[in-house]
């Protein structure tokens, strides 16, 4: 047992440090990328915007221009000043209606531009004015005077029509757009939802002081049926847009189906989902090909829904093995496990509509459940056949979507323990690691190695402005407290990820917080009982930590 124990905390170390590590790599290329809109306010200055009203609206590239202006008094003459202007991402500045001519200080909109004192200023009122201009998101400015006060902060003006000028907003300062501010809150979600709570929570404490007990393949078979009642019923009810650039989707199935071949990213304008690996399209285009010009678009949606439905069953069904092998003589255990894998909102409302997240989550979860076994029994000797199942999995499942890529320090830190339990030698390692990235490369290599020959890169993100597809929403740019911060999620998860990444994944995870990503026409859900999953997701998520805590023990 002690040397069981040693193990798992090697992995999680091995784990951890290998996560670490890579999250500071990808961290400082990021925020040294000259292109990556991430604001560093200085001690002594910060990052300001001008202060409109935010929107969920989206905005296509394109020059944007505000004016940011310094009013001061001098008291006395200056000849020896120096000003540093930082803009997002271009600007001109002129000081008392004279142009200024800065000097790069490095490579980049983020150096900034150094002036120095072009002769003295005299006692009395002077103005400096600097006109920043930005194609993909809100015009942001950071100045740092020496000698002269005009480092940014609440004193400054800012004008997005030249005429009406207002005091600037700190860029970090985040503010809920007036679409957000429409639907309700966790604690009017409370006041709806709380005899509905109190009636489930009796009934289940009723339950289990009476001895009731329910066999994990009862639970199975109840969430099942839970889902297939509840794709049954959304069928006929959910809309045709429903979820997650639905119509993107379908317009990627069109394309193969019209063009004879994959479509490239960016080969047509506002195309922004043609960069997806093809796996979920090709699986999905039979149905598509049998459905569309024959019924209306409603029932080609609802038809399309057949294929993340089967693969939400599927990962219950798969969780469902794998508590079996983890907990073989722990029936509750295993109830817990098919119910949290089943109930789990965000898998829930992915599944009602197409797209690729739920075929990506299925094949990741049969790799999970493959890498299980190398966990579970490390000295084992297993023959080349099973990497190459594993590696061929893992491979579909980055032909569904890029993301499981992600498991390979998981993959790694596995089969180097496997390795080392079976003691296996150099040659033999390398044989059967490389049957398992031969596997990997062989179902989903050639996607990857297209994209490298068409677009100079293997790998292409929704987020990249490709061709004609690029566009932006607010706030724009990303800052250390959306890093370091959570809590709006508790209160108005809705959009909530606009306050930072953890309040994005919280509302995420527990309910559908970006509504399908369409604010103006949300899904039918039932609202209260989904904003409460904000404040229930706090008990798996805390039982999440504790577990964590109890492997490292």
């Amino acid at each position: 047992m002690m040397n069981a124990a040693k193990d798992r905390r090697r992995i999680l170390l091995a784990l951890a440090l290998l996560a670490v590590a890579g999250l500071a790599w990808r961290w400082a290329a990021w925020i040294l990328n000259p292109d990556s809109a991430f604001l560093i306010d200085r001690q002594d200055c910060r990052w300001v915007v001008a202060d409109r009203s935010p929107s969920l609206q989206v905005y296509a590239l394109g020059p944007t221009e505000a004016g940011f202006r310094r009013r001061f008094l001098l008291d006395r003459r200056v000849d020896d000043w120096e000003v540093t202007i930082h803009a997002m991402r271009g600007f001109r500045a002129g000081l008392d209606g004279r142009r200024l001519h800065p000097a790069p200080v490095g490579a980049g909109w983020k150096s900034g531009g150094l002036i120095r004192g072009e002769g003295g200023l005299e006692p009395g009122e002077h103005e400096l004015l600097v006109i920043v201009s930005n194609r993909d998101g809100p015009p942001s400015l950071m100045v740092r005077g020496l000698g002269l006060p005009v480092s940014t902060g609440w004193l400054w003006e800012a004008s997005l029509d030249g005429r009406t000028w207002k005091p600037t907003r700190p860029a970090a300062d985040i503010r809920w757009p007036k679409e957000v501010l429409a639907y309700p809150d966790t604690g009017a979600a409370l006041a709806a939802s709380w005899p509905w709570l109190i009636l489930a929570f009796t009934g289940f404490l009723a339950f289990m002081a009476a001895g009731g007990r329910l066999d994990d393949r009862a639970v199975k078979w109840i969430v099942v049926l839970g889902w297939a009642v509840l794709g049954l019923n959304n069928a006929g009810k959910l809309p045709a847009g429903t979820g997650f650039d639905t119509d993107l989707h379908l317009a990627y199935m069109r394309r193969i189906l019209e063009g004879g071949s994959l479509p490239v990213p960016g080969e047509a304008p506002g195309a922004s989902q043609f960069f997806q690996p093809p796996l979920y399209y090709l699986l999905s285009l039979p149905i598509y090909g049998l459905l569309a010009g024959s019924v209306s678009v409603h029932w080609l949606t609802a038809g399309l829904r057949v294929v993340p439905l089967l693969c939400g069953l599927g990962i219950i069904e798969l969780t469902h093995r794998m508590s079996a092998r983890v907990f073989p003589d722990r029936s509750s255990l295993r109830s817990v496990a098919v119910a949290v894998a089943g109930l789990c909102p965000m898998s829930i409302y992915m599944a009602q509509a197409p797209g690729n997240e739920s075929l990506a989550a299925l094949l990741t979860a049969l790799t999970l459940a493959l890498l299980l076994g190398f966990v579970l029994e490390p000295d084992r000797r297993r023959p080349w056949a099973d990497f190459a199942v594993l590696g061929a999995v893992w491979g579909a499942a980055m032909l569904a979507k890029v993301t499981p890529v992600l498991l390979m320090p998981a993959i790694g830190a596995a089969l180097a323990r496997h390795f080392v339990s079976t003691d296996e030698g150099w040659k033999g390692t390398l044989a059967r690691s490389g049957s398992l990235l031969g596997a990997a490369l062989a179902v989903c290599g050639w996607f990857y190695l297209r994209n490298f020959l068409l677009l100079g890169r293997p790998f292409v993100g929704g987020w990249e402005a490709v061709g004609a597809t690029g566009w932006w929403q607010e706030p724009g740019y990303r800052v250390w407290g959306q890093y370091l911060s959570f809590g709006p999620s508790l209160t108005r998860p809705v959009f909530a990820g606009m306050a930072g990444a953890w309040d994005s994944l919280h509302s995420t995870l527990w309910l559908d917080g970006f509504l399908g990503g369409n604010a103006r026409h949300p899904p039918p859900w039932n609202m209260a009982p989904m904003l409460m999953g904000s404040l229930l997701g706090l008990i798996p998520a805390g039982l999440v930590l504790a577990s964590l805590r109890a492997f490292w023990r």
